[in-house]
């Protein structure tokens, strides 16, 4: 998924300990061949070139990415979008360029994304598209499903004591032996905000700026899109969420970005379980 993992666990002895590791990062492998945007044999790769107006069958593990997203999706009133793929493909290319794409290629890449084209049939696990070109992009939410994945796969193996480091996000399940007050970890925002925190059968993720930017004609983008323009989000803001699992709170994270504090009303009433916090910067 283009970013390191590392998980750190607690086991019996080394040999369930690899055991246990080993089976936890296949299964990571096996989400990135269904939810990268940058495999061209991964499902949603696949997907994003298939015929409008038809039916497409879809995996459980793209499904239930799909149901994830849709309910943050509406939450946020639209502001995490899980078919921004071609929006950020086109943003990936102004950023490598140093220009903003034309108006005309933008306004194109807009007319491809919108949960709203996608129909969605769970009794039978598929899909279909109302326009051709649209795609899938799992990237504010696929390190949180294959973190909380990863951690399912360490709880059969009898692993209880483990911390999943996903590129940032972090995952914690039971505390560790010799800390029975949970993991301690230092969490840093998108604006240079660093925190100390404990955490036990909780995820947090961070989202933001302070790394992924680009200054175009004197303004500076963020790599997060915002759904409203299809570019990259000028307004310099870093969320941090701990909840339950890191799939809610990688996405979460992305939508409050979007969002920001004035806007987060529904969020925060649709899933209560999470803290959310939100800094900005002129």
């Amino acid at each position: 998924m283009g970013t390191p993992c590392r998980i750190v666990l607690y086991a019996p002895d080394e040999e369930a300990s690899v055991r246990a590791s080993r089976d936890a990062f296949e299964r990571i492998v096996e989400l990135e061949s269904v939810l990268s945007d940058y495999r061209q044999d991964s499902e949603v790769s696949r997907l994003s070139r298939a015929q409008a107006g038809l039916w497409h069958p879809v995996s459980s593990d793209l499904a239930e990415a799909i149901q994830l997203s849709r309910s943050v999706h509406e939450a946020s009133h639209g502001a995490f979008d899980p078919t921004l793929g071609t929006l950020t493909k086109l943003w990936r290319q102004s950023r490598s360029d140093g220009r903003l794409p034309d108006p005309e290629t933008l306004g194109l890449a807009r007319s491809r994304a919108g949960l709203h084209l996608v129909e969605i049939d769970r009794s039978r696990r598929r899909i279909r598209f109302e326009r051709a070109g649209v795609r899938f992009d799992f990237g504010g939410v696929g390190k949180g499903i294959a973190a909380d994945e990863a951690m399912t796969v360490l709880r059969r193996h009898g692993v209880r004591a483990a911390l999943i480091d996903f590129g940032g996000d972090l995952l914690a399940g039971h505390a560790p032996p010799d800390r029975p007050d949970g993991w301690r970890v230092s969490v840093e925002d998108g604006l240079g905000t660093r925190r100390v925190l404990l955490l036990t059968n909780q995820a947090v993720a961070t989202s933001g700026d302070l790394e992924q930017f680009v200054e175009i004609d004197g303004v500076r983008y963020s790599h997060i899109i915002d759904p409203r323009t299809g570019l990259g989000l000028t307004e310099r803001r870093a969320a941090t969420v701990i909840a339950p699992n890191a799939a809610l709170a990688d996405a979460l994270a992305s939508a409050a970005c979007v969002l920001g504090e004035q806007r987060m009303g529904g969020v925060l009433a649709a899933f209560p379980e999470a803290a959310i916090s939100i800094q900005t910067s002129e």
